[in-house]
């Protein structure tokens, strides 16, 4: 291993295990020197996140709503990050060869990495809330044009907000990288994998007593009508989520049987559901994010093409 390896798995494991935000996010930006860099016509920052999109710097909000109107598909990506930093300034070159890999198809995409406060549940989901009613309001984004994405903690915070808030059924899709579901830690995914994956048990539980301390409290919520991971619940009414959903999970990842296991509950429960698992190959808890190499990508082409 080089050094530069050395010092990325140092940095990704002290940004998922560390319980102080400060130092979770100088690791994150210490990262943001060996990922993502990408030509700055390609990004334009606004105070609901940053658009990625080629030539979109110096577009107007008229030019932003004509390039979005002729836009095939409209991307609201939730960035991960351990709910206590943001990671999104990692994944623009994965972004970048996205959009040109959809243009290849004849897609046009544009991609938004969403913008939320790292507090804990429901602050962020309110956000994204706020988000969503931005991009079909003022921006007059259809919401069956909109694909919703998600990486590690970013997808629990997809999924919580699109059943939440009932905004799944008019999505177009939903695409969730190495996704980290309100599960605890255990089972074969976990043991035939902690040894290699970047991902551990403190690092689950970090992410938990970030976004949701009542879960840890005997009296749990107030709110019993609004928890995090709701959709987890027994009796949970999957229909709120999108028909078409993408897990994707590296093939060295602890997270592979929590992926299966919400597809399997979701058919169940949401009977015109279309969901798909896709491996990548050689791959642990994030890769596909931080490399995104053409063959990682090939699935979320096809879901989203499709």
């Amino acid at each position: 291993m080089s050094y530069r390896d050395w010092l990325v798995e140092v940095l990704l494991l002290h940004i998922f295990t560390s319980s102080r935000a400060w130092y979770v996010r100088l690791c994150a930006w210490v990262l943001s020197f060996f990922f993502g860099r990408v030509d700055s016509s390609w990004l334009l920052n606004n105070d609901h996140g940053t658009w990625i999109g080629r030539d979109i710097k110096h577009d107007s909000e008229e030019a932003l709503i004509n390039r979005l109107n002729k836009s095939d598909a409209v991307i609201i990506w939730v960035q991960g990050g351990g709910f206590r930093c943001h990671l999104g300034q990692l994944y623009q070159a994965t972004f970048v060869r996205l959009i040109e890999l959809l243009a290849k198809k004849k897609m046009t995409c544009t991609i938004l990495v969403a913008k939320y406060s790292l507090a804990a549940f429901p602050a962020p989901m309110n956000d994204l809330v706020k988000v969503h009613e931005w991009l079909t309001n003022a921006l007059d984004v259809a919401p069956s044009k909109i694909v919703w994405g998600g990486d590690s903690s970013g997808a629990a915070l997809v999924l919580d907000t699109l059943y939440q808030r009932e905004l799944g059924r008019d999505a177009r899709s939903v695409v969730l990288s190495s996704p980290y579901l309100g599960l605890d830690p255990g089972g074969k995914g976990w043991q035939e994998h902690i040894a290699e994956d970047r991902l551990s048990d403190k690092g689950i539980e970090a992410m938990e007593r970030a976004y949701a301390p009542g879960l840890q409290n005997e009296d749990g919520y107030e709110d019993a009508d609004e928890e995090p991971f709701m959709f987890l619940h027994a009796k949970a009414d999957l229909t709120r989520l999108p028909r078409r959903i993408l897990f994707q999970t590296g093939e060295h990842e602890v997270l592979q049987d929590d992926a299966a296991w919400l597809k399997e509950k979701i058919e169940k429960g949401h009977k015109n559901a279309q969901i798909t698992l896709a491996t990548a190959k050689g791959r642990r808890h994030l890769d596909t994010m931080l490399i995104g190499t053409d063959e990682d990508l090939a699935p979320w082409v096809e879901f989203i093409t499709t």
